[in-house]
């Protein structure tokens, strides 16, 4: 959709056909319409991760093999995230505002059986969040947490 503004032309473009759990790269510029037609340098690069799932969803187990626990719910200073393991991995968690953005990330290398991650929530706003883990790059669970003060 194109907007006239005062200050030039101005465009936007919606993508809706983003592919769940994928990475972006993206870059704007400045297209200005008085005569000559000119265009600014594109910005620097920036990236960005699309969610496993939408917002909403409820939460899911993907491997089967591999049991995940997220609590308690709602949270208030820390997420304990419980995995139980079937082979050595590496486990990342990751933690997403509504808004999408990732606000937290932890790796760590698990071992067969029971392991624990622990994310620090008290200097995060009230509100829901989603929560990713991954094991061995492989999608284990998303779901959402409300933290409450």
């Amino acid at each position: 959709m194109a907007k006239w503004y005062s200050i030039g032309w101005c465009y936007y473009q919606n993508l809706a056909s983003l592919t769940a759990n994928t990475n972006y790269m993206w870059q704007i510029r400045a297209i200005c319409n008085p005569s000559p037609f000119t265009t600014g340098s594109w910005s620097a690069p920036d990236f960005f991760t699309t969610l496993a799932s939408k917002p909403g969803d409820v939460e899911q187990t993907v491997a089967a093999q591999t049991e995940v626990v997220v609590y308690p719910n709602p949270v208030r200073d820390v997420l304990n995230v419980d995995i139980h393991a079937t082979e050595s991995q590496l486990t990342i968690v990751r933690l997403f505002d509504i808004s999408g953005r990732l606000v937290k990330e932890i790796q760590a290398n698990h071992e067969v059986g029971e392991n624990n991650v622990k994310l620090d929530m008290k200097e995060l706003a009230n509100g829901m969040y989603t929560v990713q883990v991954f094991g061995n790059s492989q999608l284990l669970m998303t779901g959402k947490v409300d933290k409450k003060d």
